[in-house]
């Protein structure tokens, strides 16, 4: 099983351009990014519905078929990415960090997603794949995933958003029949 881990790893280290600058903040009196007291205070995103936890992947967020994880909880209650030792990745597009889609066995229609700022002015880009280009909107196909198909026969797309600065955002899912959205608060180096 660790080996899954190590080729997911792999694959999502290449997702992301060869110019990215993946250096992690050793403490918030770097300067490298705003800390987490301080950007709650300006906060105060939606509220996005608890997690669930899944076979093989722990928490994650959504509805069945389509479920997302790599969010974490602030002190506060709030859906986040981002905060202290944070690991944000810097491309040509923006501030980038790895999540993944998850699709549950046999679901095989085409699944779309897209995101952006909760007040609706900035766009969230977003790739899936080893080698994705950035768009506002993408589409997973269940029957090709990118990753060869392991737990229990579930389907993973490696997701990196990109955004250009912190605040509240949405990510969403639609498929024949069903969509969901989640919130959550961005803090960017």
């Amino acid at each position: 099983m660790w080996y899954s881990y190590g080729l997911v790893g792999a694959l999502l280290a290449i997702m992301l351009p060869s110019s990215v600058d993946q250096t992690t903040p050793a403490s918030p009196a770097s300067g490298r990014y705003a800390p987490e007291s301080a950007m709650l205070a300006r906060l105060s995103c939606p509220s996005s519905p608890p997690p669930v936890t899944i076979p093989y992947f722990g928490q994650v967020w959504g509805r069945s078929p389509v479920w997302l994880r790599s969010f974490e909880r602030n002190k506060e209650g709030m859906l986040s990415l981002g905060g202290a030792g944070f690991l944000w990745a810097h491309t040509r597009y923006g501030w980038s960090v790895k999540m993944e889609w998850t699709v549950e066995p046999n679901y095989t229609h085409p699944v779309t997603v897209s995101g952006g700022s909760v007040r609706g002015r900035d766009p969230v880009q977003v790739s899936v794949g080893p080698v994705g280009i950035p768009a506002a909107t993408v589409t997973l196909d269940p029957r090709h995933p990118p990753l060869p198909i392991q737990h229990g026969r579930w389907t993973e797309f490696p997701f990196a958003p990109v955004f250009q600065k912190g605040g509240c955002y949405f990510l969403e899912a639609h498929w024949p029949g069903g969509a969901w959205r989640v919130t959550f608060a961005v803090y960017i180096p």
